[in-house]
């Protein structure tokens, strides 16, 4: 219930609906050894299931190495349902080959309850992480609860509006709305604003039928079996110039325009 809590915060209640999740991590299970879709709620269907285990981030996958590197990602499911998560790094690999665990809770998100959100995925994420519903556990269990939900958000974040106009500036966001509209992927960073600012403005810029359509990962890589329409561009120079060769990708950095 802690999460209906910090969601009801964000707008008048709503009715209630439920939201199912999965984890994505390295584990041994009787499905196989390595990255997979460890655990799930008993709603989560076999085909989402396959989506949340192809799109599933393993090590390397961040953009960023540290302890406290931190991704939230959104896309749609088979379903017609869309997966709101959040990938973090979650101490060494289990095999002791060496390198980070990488942990990844998914969310899976019904559209009814999207749209209460104004069909904004970076509301529900930071509300769910506020309230604790994408904590990495140190031993996940083979079935996961579904999580109550209700509440709504606001359409447009003013405040933050007002701060993108100051910060990133009015020209170099139009140029960021026409790249992710017509672009099959474009990856962008700002100098002033982190990428989870960046698509927060930017979903604010949108219509709200227009938000569903712009699949994003904040922290992620690039990587031709995740396809989303916005991620961050990383600051080294030869990773922005085989960006820049990828089909497909649009390499927009704001601080150039």
């Amino acid at each position: 219930m802690a999460f209906v809590r910090a969601i009801e915060v964000m707008g008048r209640k709503n009715e209630m609906v439920r939201i199912e999740q999965a984890v994505f991590t390295s584990a041994r299970t009787d499905r196989g050894v390595g990255y997979q879709v460890v655990a799930t709620s008993p709603g989560v269907g076999e085909a989402d299931r396959r989506e949340l285990a192809i799109r599933g981030p393993s090590h390397d996958s961040l953009v960023e190495i540290g302890t406290d590197a931190v991704s939230f990602n959104f896309f749609p499911l088979p379903s017609g349902s869309f997966c709101i998560s959040r990938t973090t790094p979650a101490g060494w690999e289990y095999s002791g080959r060496g390198g980070t665990q990488v942990y990844t809770h998914c969310l899976v998100v019904p559209a009814k309850i999207l749209l209460q959100c104004a069909n904004h995925p970076l509301a529900l994420a930071r509300a769910a992480a506020v309230a604790g519903a994408f904590d990495v556990q140190a031993e996940v269990p083979s079935a996961l609860e579904t999580l109550d939900f209700t509440g709504t958000a606001p359409a447009v974040h003013q405040a933050s509006l007002a701060q993108l106009v100051q910060q990133v500036g009015a020209r170099q966001m139009a140029m960021l709305v026409q790249s992710v509209l017509t672009a099959a992927c474009t990856a962008a960073a700002s100098g002033c604003a982190s990428a989870e600012q960046l698509i927060a403005w930017l979903l604010d810029c949108l219509p709200l039928e227009c938000r569903t359509a712009i699949s994003f990962s904040t922290g992620l890589r690039y990587s031709s079996r995740r396809p989303f329409r916005i991620l961050p561009l990383p600051s080294d120079p030869a990773i922005r110039r085989w960006l820049a060769h990828q089909p497909n990708v649009t390499v927009l950095d704001l601080t150039e325009l």
